[in-house]
């Protein structure tokens, strides 16, 4: 692996001290391997984790980051709806087992 120089860093919302930090890595799999960009999350001094992107896929990978954030939207109103439909379903009476019989009738 060849030198890895941090070349961005953004705060991780949602945490106390956290960042993301961006770097190119140059055959990090060993000689003639293919560069990628590593991507750390790290809160405080400990590194959660990291991932490595190859760079011959960032176009696809972008695609692939944008759709998912359609993808929460769907997700989360799907979940709304079904929590709407619970709330529905808790509230209607059942019948009881005399006027099930009865409706048979």
């Amino acid at each position: 692996m060849k030198e890895t120089r941090i070349y961005k860093r953004l705060p991780l919302n949602g945490s106390e001290n956290g960042r993301l930090d961006f770097a190119i890595i140059e055959e990090p799999y060993g000689e003639d391997s293919q560069a990628v960009v590593s991507i750390c999350a790290s809160i405080g001094d400990a590194q959660s984790w990291k991932i490595h992107l190859p760079l011959k896929q960032i176009k696809a990978i972008r695609k692939a980051l944008k759709e998912s954030k359609v993808a929460y939207k769907k997700l989360k109103k799907e979940s709304k709806k079904a929590q709407k439909l619970a709330k529905v379903a808790a509230k209607k009476p059942k019948k009881s087992t005399k006027q099930n019989n009865e409706a048979k009738n």
